[in-house]
């Protein structure tokens, strides 16, 4: 995602039509995409309409996707100047975080216009929303993630993210949904989920068998964007996937 890369390695799979890999997921649809788009964030709202933010310098845009179709609309561009990371929704519109300008933008629910601009310290790289404590969850790209308040981004508290007391770098975009905070990993292919009291890594996603099907050879091409649908069942994609996948986590 950024202007530095890490080395990139694709784990060897099987593909079947409905594959189960490491009964940790399952994949029930796929769903292919007109363009390629560079995801950073990926929600659905209110209405079951998928809003996407996509990134890079002159080429950052909030819209919404139709699965059906596979094209975009609705779209709205951001100033060359400013690199789009995460978004979600919230009881008050759709929030929208960048990479270094340290801004994010309050968006209207219907339209995408901006409503409200607000400034916070530090990179943003993924959001989500806790509905139900009216909070935010923001990563920056470390282990850590900060606790906000959905209306202004002041800063509540942070935890720490661990797997077997370690911490787990590169946290990016994020996805609050059945208690758990779902975190992708950048510059690999792997989701985890997260407990949000603790920060302790609750299991593992590995999805580097079913991305590899897709034949990717630019290395910034890899598993971005984790769209809660109900119960286990989430929207995922990638940076420049072109496919969006419908999956059942199984654990």
């Amino acid at each position: 995602m950024k202007k530095y890369r890490l080395v990139f390695y694709i784990f060897f799979g099987l593909c079947f039509s409905i594959p189960a890999w490491a009964n940790s997921f399952k994949l029930i649809q796929s769903y292919p995409v007109h363009h390629p788009i560079f995801i950073q964030g990926l929600q659905l709202d209110g209405s079951n309409r998928l809003i996407y933010s996509a990134g890079l310098y002159g080429r950052s845009e909030i819209g919404y996707l139709n699965l059906a179709t596979g094209k975009t609309y609705g779209v709205k561009k951001l100033l060359p100047s400013v690199f789009a990371e995460g978004l979600t929704v919230t009881d008050d519109g759709i929030w929208q975080i960048t990479w270094r300008e340290q801004m994010a933008f309050l968006r209207d629910a219907k339209t995408l216009t901006i409503k409200k601009t607000v400034h916070y310290l530090g990179e943003g790289w993924g959001l989500a929303y806790d509905k139900r404590q009216k909070v935010l969850w923001l990563s920056d790209g470390s282990s850590k993630l900060q606790k906000l308040d959905a209306k202004n981004f002041n800063k509540i508290s942070e935890i720490s993210v661990q797997n077997n007391g370690k911490p787990v770098e590169y946290i990016n975009e994020l996805e609050y949904a059945n208690g758990f905070l779902y975190a992708n990993i950048w510059q690999s292919n792997k989701i985890i989920k997260i407990n949000p009291n603790t920060g302790k890594v609750l299991n593992t996603y590995d999805f580097s068998p079913l991305v590899s099907t897709l034949n990717l050879t630019d290395p910034d091409s890899v598993l971005n964007g984790i769209a809660h649908i109900g119960g286990q069942s989430f929207y995922i994609t990638g940076k420049n996937f072109g496919v969006v996948w419908q999956v059942l986590f199984t654990q």
